[in-house]
């Protein structure tokens, strides 16, 4: 058999866009944002299945990405059909403030992807955010995570309807080989890594909340 190099954009496109936007049967049409656009990857992922996707990020990278204030979105009300927030939430202290704005940008109805820390998680995220040298991103000191009851009742306040609620297990960079895996397709890696996060036990310790709700 012949060996596959899977990058890590990869494997993350797959576990935190394209399984779950299969597993929760979000629309593949329609325009979306994505809050925290980063390098690309998702925006990259969102337009592979036909959706007319907007990033917007503070310091945009890659074609389609706008710089902006999360806090103060610069859109329209009901702008958008449905909006994408992946590992960028905890990493803005008036995270309210973000998912008000979110709501305002999207139609009634429309949904919401959302990836947060998870408080529980068995990778000791608790711990690292404490120590200097093991934080999640060096250069931004604020990193909060959630419990599950946290981030439920901080989407109702902010008017979400919970949908589908699962942790994901994905792998950080630093378990790969110069960021690549060989013998391992992305799907498959994505669909272990569903089955983890949707297990009565497992799933309470995943590293991440993965959040598909609806505006109401």
């Amino acid at each position: 058999m012949e060996a596959v190099a899977l990058t890590y954009d990869q494997y993350v496109k797959e576990v935190l866009v394209l399984r779950p936007w299969k597993e929760f049967a979000l629309p593949r049409h329609g325009r979306v944002v994505e809050i925290g656009s980063g390098w690309g990857w998702g925006l990259s992922a969102l337009r592979s299945m036909g959706l007319d996707a907007v990033g917007l990020d503070v310091d945009p990278k890659g074609r389609g990405a706008i710089r902006g204030d999360a806090t103060r979105l610069p859109f329209e009300p009901d702008s958008f059909d449905g909006a994408v927030c992946l590992r960028t939430l905890p990493h803005i202290q008036d995270d309210k403030s973000v998912l008000v704005e979110v709501a305002r940008t999207i139609r009634p109805g429309g949904f919401l992807l959302l990836a947060v820390g998870n408080r529980q998680s068995y990778t000791l995220l608790r711990l690292r955010t404490k120590l200097p040298r093991a934080v999640p991103n060096p250069s931004d000191r604020f990193y909060h995570l959630y419990g599950r009851g946290e981030i439920r009742s901080t989407l109702n306040a902010t008017g979400f309807r919970i949908v589908n609620f699962r942790s994901c297990h994905y792998f950080p960079r630093l378990l790969t080989e110069n960021g690549r895996w060989t013998r391992r397709s992305p799907v498959d890696l994505a669909r272990e890594d569903a089955a983890l996060g949707n297990n009565p036990l497992i799933g309470l310790f995943g590293p991440l909340h993965l959040v598909h709700g609806v505006k109401r």
